[in-house]
């Protein structure tokens, strides 16, 4: 068959938070069930300029975070959408940057699943699982792809990283190769520690 792929496709809740908590005057750490960026609207000729950054040219595997996705990337992203706003004649308001953001964030998931092998059905686990228009863009952008929150499968939050570590421990225990070179892009199989 074939080998199990992953990689980091973007910024996943990265940029939002940081916004809402840049916006909220760290009063908020993220935006409820996208109850602040339903407010806004949605710049899709901006989020296509977006897509076209190398980052999301790259192939798998591939990994990125803050040191790519932090508040520098978040600032110029800012300083995109004023700009935009401007020739509209109007000023950013922080509802539009909260809705580019969110609608941004599916795009690259959606992006991403376009180039490769097809895939029936998106699994949303962490912060992104609760932000109801975060998954509503997922599902517009991802057509054909079934949306759900892991949670559905009986997986929460606080069990997923729990899960993870106990079945490495196990297969460490019976000497089973942890790691996916297909996903890591290691050279081989290993035991992990």
């Amino acid at each position: 068959g074939s080998p199990v792929l992953g990689w980091d496709c973007g910024p996943a809740n990265t940029l939002l938070d940081l916004a809402v908590q840049r916006f909220s005057g760290g009063e908020q750490s993220f935006d409820a069930d996208g109850a602040w960026a339903r407010q806004g609207q949605i710049d899709e000729r901006l989020i296509q300029r977006w897509l076209g950054e190398p980052y999301f040219r790259q192939a798998p595997p591939k990994s990125t975070g803050r040191e790519l996705f932090g508040a520098a990337d978040l600032e110029r992203r800012l300083a995109e959408l004023e700009h935009a706003a401007a020739e509209r004649g109007s000023t950013l308001q922080p509802a539009d940057a909260l809705a580019n953001l969110t609608a941004f964030t599916a795009a690259v998931v959606a992006h991403d699943l376009a180039q490769g092998p097809a895939v029936l059905e998106l699994l949303v686990a962490g912060g992104g699982s609760r932000n109801g228009l975060l998954l509503e863009q997922l599902r517009r952008r991802c057509l054909g792809v079934a949306v759900r929150p892991l949670a559905e499968l009986g997986i929460g939050d606080s069990d997923r990283e729990a899960l993870a570590f106990a079945l490495l421990a196990w297969w460490h225990w019976r000497r089973h190769p942890g790691n996916l070179p297909s996903v890591t892009g290691a050279s081989r199989p290993a035991v992990l520690g």
